[in-house]
C-alpha cells in the first residue's frame, strides 16, 4: 500500500533521488494515497520472525515513552488475515524456517514420511501445498480450493503453527505497551483491527482493551458474509465477537457503506446502524475511508450519535447480556475450514450467521 504526496514536484523527486526508490501514483482524491510522489509504503511481514518482534517491542515501548499518547491502535493485530488468502499472506521465510521445528517437535519421522516428508530439512510448506498444480492460475487454481486441503495433516498443523506464532507477537506487543506506559504513570488504551471471522481474531481474548474491526454493509471481505442493508441487515453476528474479544463491555465497529449512501440525505441510515451496533455492544467509528467504502451519515450525525450513547453511558456501561440461549463460536472450528485457497464459509461462518440472524429475527435473547 503506497501513500503518496502531490505536493512533491517531478524535479523535487529527481534531484533528491526520490525518483530511484518511489513511484508517481495516479489516482483519483478519494482513493487512499491520491496522486503523487509515493514517501511512504506499507508493506506484510512474516510475524514468525523473532528478530522483528523483538524491534517492534523495543519500538512501542520507545514511543510511549516518547510521545505518551492515551492510546494506540495496532492495525492487522495478532492472527489474521495470514489465513484469508494463504497463497498471497500466509508464506515466508521465517515461517518456513520455523515450521520444520514445529514438525520436528510435534511429529515422529513416521508421520512424517507417511505424508510424503523424508527430509525435514529441506521441506518447505509452500512446494508442498503447490501438489497437483499444472499450469494456470497458481495462486487461485483448483489444487488449491479442494477439499482434500482440510483433513490434510500438514497444512492443519501449519494453520496451528502460524496461528500461534501471531497470537504469540500480539500478547507481547500488547505486554511491552502496557509495562512502557505502566513505568511512565501513563493509563495507556491498547486497541487492535482485529476482525470477527478472520481466522484467529477471537483468540485474542485478554490481550486487547478495545476491539477495533472494520464491516462492509455491500460487499464482503473475502468469504465472510456481506452484512447488508436495513432492514434486513443483522450486526449482532460480529458485534457481540467483538465485544466478546475487547477486555471492556463494548467494541469498536466501522461500518462502511457505498458512496452513494453518506451524506445528509442518508443520515437515517447512519443512526440505524449506529444503534444496532450500540444495542449489540458496539459504539460505531465514524470518518474512515477504506477502498471505495466509506463511513455514513454527516459530522452533524455523527456527533447527535455520540451525544446520545454520553448520555446513557452511566446507565449503560459494564452491561452484559441477559439470555436464554448461547451461540457457540469456536475460533479452532474456523481454522478447521480453510483450505489452501482460504475460508470455506458453508462449512461454518455461513451455519454460525445464518443462527445468530434467525435469533434476532425471532426476538429471542442470545448471546
Amino acid at each position: 500500500m503506497w501513500s503518496g504526496n502531490s505536493n512533491i514536484s517531478d524535479d523535487l523527486a529527481l534531484t533528491t533521488g526520490l525518483s530511484k526508490h518511489s513511484q508517481r501514483l495516479k489516482g483519483p482524491a478519494d482513493v487512499q494515497g491520491g496522486s503523487g510522489w509515493a514517501t511512504a509504503r506499507i508493506a506484510y511481514f512474516d510475524k514468525s520472525n523473532p528478530q522483528m518482534l523483538e524491534f517492534m517491542k523495543r519500538d512501542v515501548a520507545e514511543q510511549v515513552r516518547r510521545f505518551r499518547p492515551a492510546g494506540i491502535l495496532f492495525d492487522n493485530f495478532s492472527a489474521q488475515p495470514y489465513l484469508i488468502s494463504p497463497p498471497v499472506h500466509s508464506f515466508g521465510m521465517w515461517s518456513e524456517h520455523t515450521f520444520r521445528e514445529f514438525l520436528r517437535e510435534n511429529m515422529t519421522k513416521a508421520e512424517l514420511a507417511a505424508n510424503g516428508i523424508n527430509d525435514l530439512d529441506t521441506f518447505e510448506i509452500r512446494t508442498y501445498m503447490l501438489q497437483d498444480y499444472k499450469e494456470g492460475d497458481m495462486l487461485g487454481g483448483p489444487h488449491l480450493r479442494n477439499e482434500r486441503w482440510l483433513d490434510d495433516p500438514i497444512w492443519g498443523a501449519y494453520k496451528v503453527h502460524r496461528t500461534n506464532d501471531a497470537l504469540n507477537q500480539g500478547r507481547e506487543l500488547y505486554g511491552a505497551a502496557k509495562k512502557a506506559a505502566s513505568e511512565e504513570g501513563l493509563d495507556l488504551l491498547v486497541c487492535g483491527n482485529i476482525i470477527p471471522m478472520f481466522p484467529g481474531a477471537e483468540l485474542t481474548d485478554g490481550f486487547c482493551d478495545v476491539a477495533h474491526f472494520e464491516a462492509l454493509s455491500v460487499g464482503s471481505f473475502s468469504s465472510l458474509p456481506e452484512c447488508g442493508l436495513p432492514p434486513q441487515a443483522r450486526t449482532a453476528y460480529f458485534v457481540r465477537l467483538g465485544k466478546g474479544i475487547s477486555n471492556v463491555s463494548y467494541c469498536w465497529p466501522s461500518l462502511y457503506v457505498p458512496k452513494h449512501l453518506t451524506g445528509p440525505e442518508h443520515v437515517n441510515l447512519h443512526s440505524v446502524q449506529a444503534l444496532s451496533c450500540f444495542s449489540n455492544g458496539g459504539i460505531m467509528d465514524y470518518g474512515q475511508w477504506y477502498l471505495g467504502n466509506y463511513s455514513p451519515g454527516t459530522d452533524k450525525s455523527a456527533g447527535r450519535i455520540n451525544q446520545f450513547i454520553q448520555e446513557v453511558a452511566p446507565r449503560t456501561s459494564g452491561r452484559d447480556f441477559a439470555t436464554d440461549i448461547g451461540v457457540v463460536y469456536g475460533p479452532w472450528s474456523l481454522m478447521a475450514t480453510i483450505d489452501g485457497q482460504g475460508i470455506v464459509p458453508e462449512l461454518f461462518i455461513n451455519e454460525y450467521k445464518g443462527w445468530t440472524d434467525y435469533l434476532c429475527n425471532s426476538h429471542q435473547q442470545w448471546d
